[in-house]
């Protein structure tokens, strides 16, 4: 091994050591110079080309080889002599840039414990800190409108990937028709129930629409609506709908019957004398009570007073009827014809029956302590009276001819 010492001060001294055991190591050299001078040993330039020791124009180490070793102090790295870079030294910073082999990781006082295959899955990862920070359990969230084209991150089958939302909602329409064990949901606001779902039991709690309810039959307890029929178990078309007939095959019973915005007030028995009852009261008649009658199309009440002034002022002619002692003040006919099967019979509780012409008396016939007693001219002159078989008559008595008895 050879050395050359440079000297600065008045000289240059040269020394070579032609011969050095290799197993001597020089740790110290001390070289003491004149006063006020100084020894350099920095001279630049290469001791020999190649070797361990490559010195800059600074008289620093640049390269420094120790077998494949070799450090570059101006590139601040760390190699092999086939891969000069393979470390990059910074402030703050150590960059691999290739393979490192390790029997154990320790990041912030944190042994590492997952295994080089677990750590691979994040081979080609490019995510950034924050997105991988969201994945250790951010708290933090903002809102975000989803659409179809979004992704979510799933397992599949061991490969970790990206599926769209729209993917996810096609596969969970697709398990919820077989989702057999789906036992609670939230509030469905939308969709619709086939024909084939099956059974819907609600338990105690209710169905609430605003909407058209369309079924075939409805059986609610006893309760039965049927096509167009509603009615009881037991008489399941008691009710008929139609359009704007509502027919009832059996008996209403109700607290308040409304017509028309009207609530009939009358009781059942009243209603039904409209139909005809066979049994009749003896309640007197009095000019106030009503009379139902049928004024041009609407049932009224009108007052037997009212009645009584009607045909009182009106004409009406009986025909075959029958009048069971009747009170009759006046009869004003063309002609009147008393026809009778019987009897006629005139009883004047006054004793007089009086005969008229155009309103004056022309004759009458009077009771007479119960003989006839016949009277004549408006005046009322007796003219006969009767008593028994005998009559005494009152004037002249004229004929044409008398045949037989006796006068006197």
């Amino acid at each position: 091994m050879a050395v050359k010492v440079s000297v600065a001060g008045s000289g240059t001294t040269t020394a070579s050591l032609s011969t050095v055991n290799p197993n001597v190591k020089i740790s110290t050299i001390g070289i003491q110079g004149p006063a006020g001078t100084g020894i350099d040993l920095t001279t630049a330039g290469t001791a020999t080309a190649s070797k361990a020791l490559v010195l800059d124009s600074d008289s620093k180490i640049d390269v420094l080889k120790s077998g494949d070793l070799v450090i570059t102090g101006s590139s601040n790295t760390i190699g092999h002599a086939d891969d000069t870079d393979l470390l990059t030294i910074a402030s703050g910073t150590f960059t691999v840039a290739g393979t490192t082999i390790t029997t154990g990781l320790t990041i912030g006082g944190t042994g590492v414990t997952s295994t080089a295959s677990e750590l691979n899955i994040l081979d080609g990862v490019t995510s950034t800190a924050t997105e991988l920070n969201i994945l250790d359990g951010d708290t933090s969230a903002t809102s975000t409108t989803l659409a179809a084209a979004d992704r979510i991150v799933v397992n599949d089958a061991g490969t970790m990937k990206q599926v769209a939302l729209s993917d996810l909602e096609t596969f969970m329409e697709d398990a919820l028709d077989t989702g057999t064990n789906l036992t609670t949901v939230g509030a469905l606001n939308a969709g619709s129930i086939t024909s084939g779902f099956g059974t819907i039991d609600t338990g105690s709690s209710a169905i609430t629409t605003t909407g058209l309810i369309s079924g075939g039959s409805l059986d609610i307890d006893d309760v039965l609506i049927n096509g167009t029929t509603i009615g009881h178990t037991d008489d399941t078309d008691l009710m008929t709908v139609a359009s704007g007939l509502l027919t009832v095959a059996g008996e209403i019973s109700v607290t308040t019957l409304d017509i028309g915005g009207t609530n009939v007030t009358s009781t059942a028995t009243e209603l039904n004398l409209m139909d005809g009852g066979t049994s009749a009261g003896t309640t007197a008649v009095a000019g106030g009570d009503g009379i139902v009658t049928n004024d041009g199309g609407t049932m009224r009440q009108t007052t037997v007073d009212t009645f009584d002034t009607y045909l009182s002022a009106t004409t009406k002619t009986l025909t075959n009827k029958t009048l069971t002692t009747p009170t009759i003040s006046q009869i004003n006919s063309t002609t009147i014809t008393l026809n009778a099967s019987a009897d006629i019979v005139l009883d004047a509780d006054g004793a007089d029956v009086k005969l008229k012409d155009g309103g004056t008396n022309f004759g009458r016939f009077t009771n007479s302590g119960g003989e006839l007693v016949i009277k004549s001219g408006s005046s009322a002159t007796t003219a006969a009276t009767f008593s028994g078989a005998n009559v005494t008559f009152a004037g002249t008595l004229a004929a044409s001819s008398i045949d037989g008895g006796s006068f006197s």
